[in-house]
């Protein structure tokens, strides 16, 4: 691979991020809000917009996300997708009262080298990488302020068999409590989100 500078570097393949915007251009003359910044229609913790009636949905909005203290964001993946529709659809039939909930989360598979990985909580703190990269079978675990905001597993073995592993991060983010002194050292130096799992005396969800 060559890059912007013209260095070349050895590798295999070469993995490109970078990054996704809302196509929100058709709704910049609809009177509804959009953020300047992220280009996401802005709605409230009901995904209504500014305008009366109008409702949004999807990738291409900004709204309260729960999981992260109500901090205003866009969310572009499919599970998010499909729930805000379903919240929308619900509240519209009368079937729904609450406010939207949703716990920032990502996943994917890779079919040509037969990797799946899943992501929960924000990528927010000291990184900790916990198993070895080169077989594939890794997690990642991220610490602020004393409580793990986010966790990351990927997998050769599927979706299925590695599923309490997937569980335990989504447990990890959703039940850590403050971490403090010692606990936190051996959390950082874990062998594996078990361990940490066992550490935190975090139960996998029903």
């Amino acid at each position: 691979a060559e890059g912007s500078r013209g260095q070349e570097v050895d590798c295999d393949f070469v993995v490109v991020g970078i990054g996704a915007r809302p196509a929100s251009d058709l709704f910049k003359d609809s009177g509804m809000d959009l953020d300047p910044k992220s280009g996401g229609i802005l709605v409230n913790k009901n995904l209504e917009t500014n305008v009366a009636n109008i409702s949004a949905i999807g990738d291409v909005i900004q709204f309260p996300v729960s999981g992260l203290g109500g901090a205003m964001k866009v969310q572009g993946h499919v599970t998010h997708a499909r729930a805000s529709g379903v919240y929308v659809a619900k509240r519209l039939l009368g079937l729904e009262s609450k406010d939207y909930e949703y716990d920032p989360m990502f996943y994917s598979r890779v079919d040509p080298w037969g990797l799946s990985w899943k992501f929960y909580g924000e990528n927010k703190g000291q990184v900790s990488l916990l198993g070895d990269l080169n077989t594939g079978e890794f997690s990642a675990l991220w610490v602020e302020g004393g409580k793990i905001k986010g966790a990351f597993h990927c997998t050769t073995r599927g979706d299925a068999e590695a599923g309490a592993e997937f569980q335990t991060i989504k447990d990890l983010v959703e039940q850590s409590s403050m971490l403090v002194g010692q606990q936190t050292s051996e959390i950082i130096g874990a062998r594996d989100i078990q361990q940490v799992a066992e550490l935190l005396k975090v139960s996998a969800s029903a």
